[in-house]
């Protein structure tokens, strides 16, 4: 099995914050909560993602066909 570099970088992160608590889960926990009442915890916000009118005529699948009923075309919504 091969090790990712990643997974291996966020263990030693959680054994970082782990021994920083002496491994008591309730004290980590305690911490974690001090962080979030404070605001000192990252938090991300991402403005919506814009799509174009023809974006939009795709994503409905019906392209330029009309649909016409009992042709199989609404079954497929």
């Amino acid at each position: 099995m091969t090790r990712d570099a990643i997974v291996d970088e966020v263990r030693a992160i959680r054994d970082e914050i782990a021994n920083a608590y002496g491994y008591d889960i309730n004290a980590i926990f305690a911490a974690l909560r001090q962080m979030d009442a404070t605001g000192r915890g990252h938090h991300v916000s991402l403005a919506p993602r814009k799509t174009s009118d023809q974006s939009a005529a795709n994503i409905s699948g019906a392209g330029d066909r009309p649909l016409v009923a009992g042709d199989g075309a609404s079954r497929r919504r």
